[in-house]
């Protein structure tokens, strides 16, 4: 029994592997996704260009909402593990980049199926983490789990204790341009 086979067209004359990635991710949703799924506690998270220990470390934040989370594309053991043949329909969606295009695999879902689509910024630094947080609080019904209050916590002192050395320092940040956002507003929290 083989996997189905997804049809994207990403050709190199056309944007960047950035749009390659979110093209890839949207026609993934448009072809696999064919009808609307009953919310049974799933959830979609479209976290972007991020490693495979970050997906699993997503896996785990949601575990311990008590979400069961798909992650799309699920590269937590692809790259460096065993294949997943294939991918359940879910109803929720995070989608994970304040510069995904409006196009999107959580927008499809969106306007194909009617899924509420959470669209927020990779969760780095205070503030972007919180509304990570407070959007997985307002889909499970839980509030967030004692473990990621005391990270919370100690990110906050370390704000604190590092405040002397880095404040009115300069810093340039280039690369992928969600990662390069999400850097800038960790950087102007610190």
């Amino acid at each position: 029994n083989l996997p189905d086979i997804v049809q994207v067209s990403t050709p190199s004359y056309n944007g960047t592997h950035v749009d390659g990635w979110h093209g890839a991710v949207r026609s993934m949703v448009e072809q696999l996704c064919t009808e609307k799924a009953e919310n049974d506690g799933h959830i979609n998270i479209l976290p972007n260009m991020v490693s495979c220990e970050d997906v699993r470390h997503l896996f785990d934040i949601c575990e311990d909402f008590g979400l069961k989370a798909t992650i799309l594309p699920d590269i937590s053991e692809t790259l460096d593990g065993p294949a997943l043949e294939d991918y359940m329909k879910i109803p929720a969606t995070i989608e994970l980049g304040r510069c995904v295009p409006a196009k999107s695999g959580g927008s499809s879902l969106a306007e194909r199926f009617g899924v509420a689509n959470h669209r927020i910024g990779l969760p780095m630094g205070l503030r972007e983490s919180d509304i990570f947080f407070e959007t997985l609080e307002a889909i499970s019904g839980k509030e967030m789990p004692a473990r990621y209050e005391r990270e919370r916590g100690r990110l906050i002192d370390a704000y604190v204790d590092g405040h002397k050395y880095v404040f009115g320092k300069r810093a340039v940040v280039y690369g992928e341009e969600d990662l390069v956002t999400g850097l800038c507003a960790f950087l102007a929290e610190i």
